[in-house]
């Protein structure tokens, strides 16, 4: 956690980056609207800047160079902030492990998510697609948002969870469903407001729809452990990990890492697809190139084929880049004598690579307003260069995961179906659980099914 900026002397503060003051306002106002916000602050400072917030200080890097230093260095800690999501992912999740603990559960969790893993997972994904598919009526408006939540939803309740009846699958659905309502950003922006206010407050609804989902965890993990042989699923898999010595993880260990898969997966996923059909319905080019790579592999396309397409992977990435989920990553100083960029920074501030300005910069991206995926033909990027899922040492660790599910969903809807929809221009970027998302959640009405 980074230290208030109350609590470092006036020579450290006044070694750091130039910046804004108030931090309240600057909380606020980054809150409110994150790309206006990082425009204001490059347009007056350039591609550093220091940044007062609520929860400590910031130095925000805007830059792929700095980026890529931060990306580099060994001496930094857990992100910025991450104590205020302790309580709803748990103190085991990776994305908040430290040191030899976090080399150790990584190297423990890795092997679930390498290349045969995910052939495994493939088909599962295309009939959770075909199954919200075949709910869609021709001539009927719907909405992307929803529809690709379901899908993301089911993926990981079956997936990774392991849940198979269709009775479990529902109590499942119905516990992420009740919990995720209940996760307000404001929450955990701010750790302050984590109070329970007699139990009438939101911090307290959304520790009781926890409670409920994890009863429902912990009873899959205790029949999961019973009915090992032939499972495919996470949970299976994690359950049989095992470390040098011998040592798996502890049942509370295995409920936060299923906990961080769906916070981590699930909305993030469901966004990401909805700002991709929203693309290919504004670019009507684009989406009859990714239809005429898609149709020769037939009706029912290996995953493989699919995941392998060019132009396939290059709009998924295309999307990310454009509309990455998160605006940036974090990394916390845990020495005393820091240097970057030429400044001593304190032990306790935290360093922050902007994915948002990094995405936007003319130096890495020719006119990177505009949304092109034949960049990705042309150019390999390098992992400093687009962040969409973080990098170096802490790297999603699902993000080959995600991207997979991506390719699977829209090659196996686009070639089927014209949608028609009332977007015409770019749609506004809004805050939503904590990711930034459509404003607009995507409405279309299927016109035509080309296929089944």
């Amino acid at each position: 956690m980074a230290v208030d900026v109350t609590h470092a002397n006036r020579s450290q503060l006044a070694s750091l980056p130039p910046g804004p003051r108030i931090a309240p306002l600057q909380s606020f106002r980054y809150f409110r609207d994150p790309f206006g916000y990082y425009d204001e602050m490059k347009a007056r400072y350039g591609d550093l800047f220091t940044m007062p917030t609520m929860n400590g200080t910031l130095i925000i890097a805007m830059s792929a160079d700095h980026v890529k230093d931060i990306l580099g260095r060994r001496d930094l800690a857990v992100g910025f902030g991450f104590g205020a999501i302790e309580p709803v992912l748990g103190r085991g999740s990776l994305l908040l492990s430290t040191g030899d603990r976090h080399r150790r559960d990584r190297k423990l969790l890795s092997p679930t998510f390498h290349g045969n893993r995910m052939r495994a997972y493939a088909p599962l994904v295309i009939e959770c697609t075909e199954h919200e598919f075949k709910g869609w009526v021709d001539g009927r408006e719907f909405c992307v948002r929803d529809a690709m939540e379901n899908i993301s939803i089911e993926v990981i309740i079956r997936a990774a969870f392991g849940v198979q009846s269709a009775e479990r699958v529902l109590a499942f659905r119905t516990a992420i469903r009740e919990a995720i309502l209940e996760v307000n950003p404001a929450i955990l922006f701010f750790k302050f407001l984590q109070r329970d206010f007699w139990g009438r407050g939101p911090w307290s609804r959304l520790k009781r729809k926890l409670e409920r989902l994890d009863s429902l965890i912990y009873q899959q993990i205790e029949q999961s452990r019973n009915v090992l042989a032939g499972r495919e699923d996470m949970l299976s898999r994690l359950l049989e990990a095992r470390d040098d010595d011998g040592t798996g993880l502890d049942d509370k260990a295995l409920r936060d890492q299923l906990v961080t898969f769906l916070f981590a997966g699930h909305e993030t996923t469901a966004t990401t697809l909805s700002w991709a059909f929203a693309e290919a319905i504004r670019h009507p080019a684009m989406l009859k190139r990714l239809r005429d790579e898609i149709v020769p592999l037939g009706p029912s396309p290996d995953p493989k084929a699919l995941a392998e397409l060019p132009y396939l992977d290059a709009f998924c990435l295309e999307t990310l880049r454009t509309h990455p989920i998160l605006p940036e990553f974090f990394r916390t100083v845990a020495t005393d004598d820091c240097e970057f960029a030429g400044y001593p920074i304190p032990r306790g501030v935290s360093l922050a690579g902007s994915i948002l300005m990094v995405h936007r910069d003319e130096r890495v991206y020719d006119d990177p307003l505009r949304f092109e995926p034949q960049r990705f033909v042309d150019h390999n990027y390098s992992p400093h260069e687009f962040l969409t899922f973080g990098g170096g040492q802490r790297r999603c660790i699902g993000a080959a995961f995600a991207t997979q599910e991506m390719k699977l969903v829209l090659g196996t809807i686009l070639p089927r179906v014209d949608l028609d929809s009332k977007i015409a221009g770019p749609l506004k970027t809004v805050r939503r659980n904590g990711t930034l998302a459509p404003e607009a959640d995507v409405p279309v009405r299927v016109v035509r099914r080309i296929d089944g």
